[in-house]
């Protein structure tokens, strides 16, 4: 059920959202529907719900769309378009930084890694955080 969920609901959930700055409480709002699906999945909350996320390899919401606004982002570096290179200088290089203070990986210069690797390091990360 979990990965209906996770191939099926969780990208209508946050379609288009690492393109906006959402508040804390929209972003409150998606992590309780969010969490609300999973306790109907395993009958659990809270805590123990962090646990079952380590335990099969996924994310909590916020951290999954953290990593999409983070990759967001640093396409919006590489992109060839004045426009768009305004708003990033505007906007965007300090919800990049915000981005990757919030994924606690300060210590890394993302630019150089590829989504994947971001995703990984934040994963294990998550599940050491767990035990």
């Amino acid at each position: 059920m979990q990965q209906l969920a996770e191939s099926f609901c969780k990208p209508v959930l946050l379609y288009n959202l690492e393109a906006v700055n959402i508040s804390r409480s929209e972003r409150s709002r998606i992590e309780y529907v969010w969490n609300v699906m999973m306790y109907k999945i395993y009958g659990v909350s809270g805590e123990s719900l962090n646990f079952v996320y380590a335990l099969t390899k996924c994310l909590p919401i916020c951290t999954d769309l953290l990593i999409r606004q983070l990759n967001f982002l640093k396409k919006c570096v590489k992109i060839n378009n004045k426009v768009v290179q305004y708003v990033y200088d505007c906007f965007g290089q300090k919800e990049l930084l915000n981005c990757v203070s919030e994924l606690g990986i300060e210590d890394l210069d993302v630019h150089t890694l590829s989504p994947r690797v971001i995703s990984e390091l934040v994963s294990e990360k998550f599940v050491h955080s767990c035990y």
